[in-house]
């Protein structure tokens, strides 16, 4: 069973559950140590109400078509902004950080407040 290919065998299975184990491992290890602790409170963030932040992010990013500029739809009109500024592949990068950065926002505001949503 050959381990190059892109396909869900049981060889890739293995494999890639082997890397995600390792790095998990190798991340545990990491953040035992404390200065780098203090560097993944975001991390921590995130993991507090992954659910919620992954609804809201869906639901803007759905939103976007339905909201209109003119012409244009929200995304396109902001992606035109920013692709006036710099090349167009550093504008799309730029544009989903900023998506990224919004939601790690909010995933701050909530930890500071204690609030956690759970199912």
């Amino acid at each position: 069973m050959p381990i190059n290919k892109l396909l869900w065998t049981g060889s890739f299975m293995l494999i890639s559950s082997g890397i995600a184990v390792w790095s998990l491992l190798l991340v545990d290890r990491l953040l035992r140590i404390e200065p780098l602790r203090t560097l993944a409170a975001p991390l921590r963030a995130y993991g507090q109400n992954p659910l919620l932040l992954y609804v809201l992010s869906w639901l803007l990013a759905a939103s976007y078509p339905l909201l209109r500029i003119g012409e244009q739809d929200l995304q396109g009109w902001l992606f035109l902004r920013l692709a006036m500024a710099m090349p167009a592949e550093l504008a799309s990068l730029c544009f989903a950080l900023t998506h990224v950065l919004l939601f790690g926002l909010l995933a701050m505001y909530l930890l500071r407040r204690g609030i956690v949503v759970r199912i």
